[in-house]
């Protein structure tokens, strides 16, 4: 007996000091107020119900990267990089999903800037079934550490996102033993920002942001710096998902009209078939699929819509009030099944084609030169019984007795077809059949060779030759102009035989013009090649142009009456004028002199088009102690800094940008606004040097030329840019002449310094017309050829 006793004393004894030297280790050691919050040590082993992962899809995403140059940028007290820790994680957990047999692919596997927009379109892209970023936090407070799961939006917005965002934080907190836990650790988005996270916000698919912990805490800044810890959190979150998948994912899949098909009938009767996750695992059940009935919603077109729901059938039915019209048509439904799980939003589709009853179609001209090479364009429209368009794809099947057709199956796009009639080499006269549905049209064209002219052409761009539409053709001295369609055509019949000169602009391009002889009888075709300006750099570049106060808000004023508020507005008008020529979209937050609150900005700014650059633009006062120019941008965001000291370097004149200048921006419309943001301020009310020149047209256009530099050395620094430039000095009666204002290539214009010199920069080769205007000299049009660097003196009489 007594030896039994000391055996069972020197065991708990043994027991006691692994206990102690566990505690006193990286496991075991004890992370709050309670025994609970000791850490303990997962055996690793992907669990039984792991096997539910396989084949899903999962995009992870490391927050941050590439950051490691920014001074104190997402670091912990001692140092210890956010993004660091964000991958390491990652890398564990694809590691974990793959082993239970899960595809998994990652926003970045190094230390990189991705954009938002960019981790959102990787997982877009790949269709993925669930995307999950992974972040850690920060306080001002250094005691708070806690697990929070975000989602973007509202409970309802993807409702299989807060799914798997439950029991991913109940993991978390069961197995890192952080020592706070809050009272709701599944937060929305919109609780952060008015328009959410952005890369929430620019999804496709399901998905939520982790904030696993704090790295402003400095225990677990530590314990974030250890790889051990890393793999603890990873095999959390691993674990969490595989309890979702466990719990099944059920599913409404489209039965009728079946997936993909063309439909006549405009009201279809729409079947979906339910299922609850579980049945397919031959698990036993009752008959039915363990949905919630009355959680059963209908979508036709993203649209909620009243539908039966058939339990014993398992059977979603609806059939649409109103006809649809023609065209695809996209159909879910949201389910929840016993385990409380939402279906993954996959969408399925199909096509209403009514027959066309009419067609419609409008020849460029119904006269053309009868010379072997004319050809005209036949826009075709398709209308069904409704008068509606008929559905985009339908044929249009197209018939000649005289010239060639390009094409006789024409296709609708957008409502419209297209086909292109060219003519033979003697006169006659052409029937053109058109055929769709139950409808018949019947034109006819007439091929002369007197009395007739036809001049046409093509805009293409010089680096791909792609059609360049909508670019403006006109016709001089006549002052008539096209437009460019689809295919970069236009056309002008019925000219007077004589010489012309067509000139061609279209944003994003240099322009250009050429001499043009008409004859009769015959077509003239020429092919216009433009070159883009800095390569299309901007090409669709998104900007959004605020200019500050507004309305009863009128900021610095003037000895003169002038105020802030209206020369920004001038100054925005100039730089979306100049930004729209280079080929940007530009939007403007206010165009008139109206009072809009900060909050009204940012709404308003996410109302465009994602993506891009919002830019703040306001004149401000200066003083003795402030300088001429301030930059604001949000915080990390290397390229906004970097714009805003070449703006000013620029500007300036200066070689480089002084750093107390340009600094992280605290301001709502800066913080909040969907897209990368920046601010200008111009402090030049009150500096009597610039109070002369400010209002200058001249003076605003140099700023909004800096500005579109800037930016495009910026946009296009991982893009090649044209390297050569073009230096212009204008003299007048071998003096240097300033202020005038030199126009290339229809493109965008610049003034000439006080040394009589400008320069345009990023040409590729090739000619420009140049214009020069001065009040006293008029104006004067002349050619350069550029091939590289070019110096050109240009004397004015």
């Amino acid at each position: 007996m007594l030896k039994m006793m000391v055996k069972n004393i020197g065991t708990w004894i043994v027991i006691g000091l692994l206990v102690f030297i566990q505690s006193c280790g990286f496991y075991g050691q004890r992370r709050g107020s309670s025994a609970w919050h000791r850490l303990q040590k997962p055996n690793y082993e992907p669990p039984p119900y792991s096997k539910w992962v396989a084949g899903l899809m999962f995009c992870l995403d490391p927050g941050h990267g590439g950051d490691a140059h920014i001074p104190n940028y997402k670091r912990g007290p001692t140092g210890v990089r956010e993004a660091e820790m964000n991958l390491r994680v990652a890398l564990y957990l694809k590691e974990f999903l793959e082993q239970a047999g899960a595809n998994v692919i990652l926003t970045r596997v190094a230390d990189i800037d991705i954009s938002l927009k960019d981790r959102a379109v990787i997982a877009n892209r790949n269709r993925v079934d669930m995307f999950i970023s992974l972040h850690h936090n920060a306080s001002n407070n250094p005691n708070t550490n806690f697990a929070s799961t975000w989602y973007h939006g509202d409970a309802d917005f993807s409702p299989v996102s807060l799914d798997i965002a439950r029991y991913v934080l109940m993991n978390l907190n069961e197995y890192l033993r952080l020592p706070d836990v809050i009272g709701t650790g599944l937060i929305s988005d919109h609780l952060m920002y008015p328009e959410g996270f952005g890369v929430l916000r620019q999804l496709e698919v399901p998905g939520i942001l982790l904030e696993s912990s704090f790295f402003s805490n400095p225990k677990e800044e530590k314990m974030l710096d250890n790889p051990k810890y890393n793999r603890i959190e990873a095999y959390a979150i691993f674990i969490g998902i595989c309890q979702w998948a466990a719990a099944g994912i059920p599913d409404a899949k489209l039965l009728q009209p079946q997936p993909d098909s063309t439909v006549v009938d405009k009201q279809p009767i729409i079947q979906m078939s339910v299922s609850d996750g579980h049945h397919e695992r031959k698990s036993w059940m009752l008959s039915r699929e363990q949905v919630f009935s009355r959680s059963v919603s209908f979508f036709l077109d993203d649209t909620l819509k009243p539908a039966t729901y058939l339990s014993e059938q398992n059977l979603i039915v609806h059939r649409p009030e109103y006809p649809l019209k023609n065209g695809q048509h996209s159909v879910r439904a949201e389910v929840t099944n016993f385990f409380g799980n939402h279906n993954l939003p996959k969408k399925s589709f199909f096509r209403v084609a009514s027959p066309a009853m009419e067609i419609l179609a409008t020849p460029t001209t119904d006269r053309v030169p009868a010379d072997g090479k004319s050809r005209i364009a036949i826009e075709i429209s398709a209308l069904d019984s409704s008068w509606q368009s008929v559905a985009d794809d339908d044929v249009i099947l197209v018939f000649t007795d005289c010239g060639k057709l390009n094409v006789s199956h024409a296709p609708i796009r957008d409502g419209k077809a297209r086909v292109y009639l060219d003519s033979p080499d003697e006169p006659a006269t052409a029937q053109i059949v058109f055929r769709s549905g139950n409808a018949e049209k019947n034109i006819n064209v007439t091929f002369a060779d007197t009395n007739v002219t036809l001049f046409e052409g093509q805009v293409v761009a010089a680096q791909d030759s792609l059609p360049v539409a909508g670019a403006i053709v006109t016709i001089l001295p006549e002052a008539i102009s096209d437009t460019t369609n689809a295919d970069g055509y236009f056309f002008f019949p019925g000219l007077s035989v004589g010489e012309y000169t067509a000139s061609i602009c279209a944003n994003g391009f240099w322009g250009g013009s050429g001499n043009v002889i008409i004859d009769d009888g015959k077509s003239t075709f020429h092919l216009f090649p433009l070159q883009k300006i800095a390569n299309g750099v901007l090409q669709d570049f998104v900007l959004v142009l605020d200019p500050a106060f507004g309305g009863i808000e009128k900021g610095a004023v003037a000895s003169n009456g002038l105020t802030s508020s209206d020369l920004n507005l001038r100054l925005a008008e100039k730089v979306g004028a100049i930004f729209t020529q280079a080929g940007a979209k530009v939007y403007f937050v206010r165009q008139k002199d109206e009072t809009l609150s900060r909050e009204k900005r940012v709404e308003i700014s996410n109302r465009f088009r994602e993506g891009g650059c919002y830019l703040r633009l306001n004149f401000g006062h200066w003083n003795a102690d402030a300088p001429l120019f301030v930059g604001g941008f949000y915080s990390g965001s290397e390229s906004g800094r970097r714009i805003l000291a070449m703006t000013d370097s620029l500007i300036a004149g200066a070689s480089e940008s002084s750093s107390d200048k340009i600094s992280v921006s605290n301001a709502i419309e800066i913080q909040k606004t969907n897209r990368a943001a920046i601010s200008m301020d111009f402090n030049w009310f009150g500096n009597s040097e610039k109070e002369k020149i400010m209002t200058y047209e001249s003076e605003l256009n140099r700023i909004s030329v800096a500005i579109l530099t800037a930016f495009l050395k910026e946009i296009g620094k991982d893009r090649r840019l044209p390297e050569g430039f073009l230096n212009l000095n204008v003299t007048a009666n071998d003096s240097a002449l300033s202020n005038v204002w030199i126009t290339l290539g229809k493109g965008y214009s610049l003034t000439t310094n006080e040394e009589g010199a400008c320069r345009f920069d990023f040409l590729s080769p090739g000619e420009y017309e140049v214009w020069l205007y001065h009040p006293k000299f008029g104006t004067q049009i002349y050619f350069v050829d550029c091939s590289g660097d070019k110096n050109v003196v240009r004397n004015c009489r």
